[in-house]
């Protein structure tokens, strides 16, 4: 599990559009994560 202050920062639009990364909408894994359904596997 990802610690919740950056799952938060995660949800808030980043200042820069190549700074914004795809994390599991269940458990907040910032790797692994398939777009079509935002859930790692």
């Amino acid at each position: 599990m990802a610690k919740k202050s950056m799952v938060v920062k995660n949800q808030r639009p980043a200042k820069f559009s190549t700074q914004a990364y795809t994390r599991c909408e269940r458990c907040g894994r910032p790797h692994s994560v398939y777009r079509k359904f935002k859930l790692c596997r």
